[in-house]
C-alpha cells in the first residue's frame, strides 16, 4: 500500500492487487463533524449524485454505468471518530478481464471527479429541484431512525453519554435541520467546500500506481485548491 499527495489537501491510498476481479475506487471529503455543517454535507452529496454536466439525470447515469459493463457508483455518508466523510465509491469490472484491451479505470475516475468539478447547474447555481427532493429525503430518514428500536436506543445513548462533544452530533443532521437549508444555503456551501475541503482518494486494483494517480489527477484537475 502506497499514499501520496496529488495536489495540495489531496490524497491518493493505492493498494495493488490482483486477487479480485473488480476495481474499488472512493473519493471522500473529510471534515470535522460539526451540528451546523453536518446536515448540509449530507444533503450535498445526495444532490451532486443526482448528475453531471455530461449525464444530467439518474437516466443518463444509469446509461453510462451500462456502458461501463454494470459499473456501480453511489453516495455514502460516514461518521469515523469525530469526523465525517461524504462522497462517492464505485466498483467496476478490472480491466484484466475486458475484452480487446479496453480501459474503464480512466472512464471512471473521470466520472467521479464530474460529480464533484462538473455537477448539473442551472444559472451557475445547483438544481432547485433536486435540492429540494433530496432534503425531503434526508428528512424522511432521519425521522424513520426512532422506528428502528435498537439504533434509536444506540444513538441517543451516544447522544448522552457524549453531550457536547462532537461525536454526539448526528451523522446526518436533524430533521429540523434539514428542512431549514435553503437552495442558496447549500449552494454556498457547495463553493466554500470545493476549494477547502480534504479530499482522500482511493484505489483498489491491479493497475500500477502510476496510472492509477495520472487517471486521478486528470479527473480532478478542476478541482480549485486554496
Amino acid at each position: 500500500m502506497t499514499r501520496q499527495m496529488l495536489m495540495d489537501n489531496v490524497y491518493l491510498t493505492h493498494i495493488p492487487s490482483d486477487k479480485f476481479k473488480t476495481s474499488y475506487f472512493s473519493a471522500q471529503m473529510a471534515a470535522p463533524l460539526r451540528a451546523g455543517t453536518a446536515g448540509r454535507n449530507a444533503l450535498l452529496v445526495n444532490v451532486l449524485s443526482r448528475g453531471t454536466a455530461r449525464c444530467p439525470d439518474i437516466e443518463a447515469l444509469g446509461r453510462e454505468l451500462d456502458l461501463l459493463y454494470g459499473a456501480r457508483l453511489e453516495p455514502t455518508v460516514r461518521k469515523k471518530g469525530e469526523n465525517q466523510l461524504f462522497g462517492f465509491v464505485a466498483s467496476c469490472v478490472d480491466d484484466r478481464f475486458l475484452p480487446k484491451g479496453e480501459k474503464l479505470l480512466e472512464k471512471l475516475t473521470d466520472l467521479l471527479g464530474e460529480f464533484y468539478c462538473n455537477p448539473i447547474t442551472r444559472g451557475g447555481r445547483l438544481l432547485e429541484e433536486y435540492v429540494e427532493s433530496e432534503r425531503e429525503n434526508l428528512a424522511d430518514l432521519i425521522r424513520s431512525d426512532i422506528n428502528d428500536k435498537r439504533s434509536y436506543a444506540a444513538r441517543r445513548l451516544l447522544e448522552e453519554m457524549c453531550a457536547g462533544e462532537p461525536y454526539a452530533v448526528r451523522l446526518l443532521g436533524s430533521a429540523e435541520d434539514m428542512e431549514r437549508i435553503t437552495l442558496e444555503e447549500l449552494d454556498a456551501h457547495y463553493r466554500s467546500m470545493l476549494p477547502q475541503g480534504r479530499l482522500e482518494l482511493f484505489y483498489c486494483g491491479s493497475a500500477p500506481e502510476e496510472r492509477v494517480a495520472g487517471a486521478f489527477a486528470r479527473a480532478f484537475a478542476r478541482l480549485p485548491r486554496e
